[in-house]
């Protein structure tokens, strides 16, 4: 209890954290950006961990919903951050940012708040593997064709930061479950409260190390990426719900697309492009994407969607 009550305060922690490295940057800087790729590691293994084949029951149902998040994850959000980036007049570094902040996969922090918002969490949880899979190739792509023509891009690296990060520790998690099925199940109710812990600490670090970037940005840049989240939880929800969905599977895709990894383009942007700005676009986003996902997450909370979450499946009509 003590746990689940920790865990659904995530977006005061994270809040917290932000505003305590703005003011005092120190506190986190003893946390160097060289083992954030560690730490995103750890959250990967703890979604291998996590994801069993009870998961996945029912998935031939969820391919409207999984096939919605995934194209409007890789097509439709970086075209949203093209587009503000250039409203703004975004310097070439700082549209270099958005578009790699749009073109990561889905934050895991997204099935938290699924569970708080009264969406479908085994249904979060299978749009957030398969975007982080999916990232593995299309990231590195998406930026090479967005991007090639503005800034140099190390697609390459990209690809083998990616696999290293993303990939390696999410199949350990998932070989660990299968050798391991008793330890692992022993694990799982303390791994939400890891991966707030360690989110809590990236994200302190990440905002620490651009403080006085995101202090002295442009007011235009944070309503930018404030509306990257709007606009992408409005067409998230309204989508499935024209397409016949029911409002949970709406809930659903809308966190999933409106929430970015936002530590992992942070920890992209610091590896692979030398330009310093281009991490600012993450870093900023580290403070709004929990905070615009806590807020969505509570007001549907207040708002009941007719059926328990999960219950919609047996209604379900491709």
């Amino acid at each position: 209890e003590i746990g689940s009550g920790f865990c659904s305060l995530f977006a005061i922690w994270i809040a917290a954290a932000s505003a305590l490295a703005l003011i005092c940057p120190r506190t986190f800087l003893w946390l160097s950006p060289a083992y954030f790729p560690v730490l995103m590691g750890l959250l990967m293994y703890s979604v291998g961990v996590t994801t069993g084949p009870s998961d996945f029951k029912g998935g031939h149902r969820w391919l409207r919903p999984l096939c919605i998040n995934f194209v409007m994850c890789f097509v439709l959000m970086p075209g949203l951050a093209l587009a503000l980036a250039w409203a703004i007049g975004a310097s070439r570094e700082q549209l270099a940012g958005m578009v790699l902040l749009a073109s990561v996969n889905g934050g895991q922090a997204s099935n938290l708040c699924c569970l708080i918002a009264g969406a479908d969490v085994p249904l979060s949880i299978l749009m957030t593997v398969s975007t982080t899979f999916g990232g593995i190739v299309l990231t590195p792509l998406l930026l090479k064709t967005l991007l090639g023509a503005v800034i140099r891009v190390d697609s390459w690296g990209i690809l083998r930061s990616t696999v290293q990060v993303v990939l390696f520790p999410v199949l350990m998690g998932v070989v660990s479950k299968a050798v391991v099925p008793r330890l692992c199940d022993a694990m799982k109710p303390g791994i939400p409260v890891l991966g707030i812990l360690v989110s809590i600490f990236v994200v302190g670090a990440t905002v620490a190390s651009c403080s006085p970037q995101i202090l002295g940005a442009s007011f235009a840049l944070h309503v930018a990426l404030l509306l990257f989240h709007i606009l992408g939880a409005g067409a998230g929800y309204l989508l499935p719900a024209w397409l016949g969905g029911h409002c949970i599977e709406s809930r659903t895709v809308a966190i999933e697309v409106s929430m970015k990894s936002a530590a992992f383009a942070f920890v992209l942007a610091v590896l692979h492009f030398e330009d310093f700005d281009v991490r600012i676009p993450a870093a900023v986003d580290c403070i709004w994407c929990p905070l615009f996902a806590a807020a969505l997450g509570a007001f549907w909370r207040t708002k009941s969607a007719g059926l328990e979450a999960g219950a919609w499946v047996a209604e379900y009509k491709p």
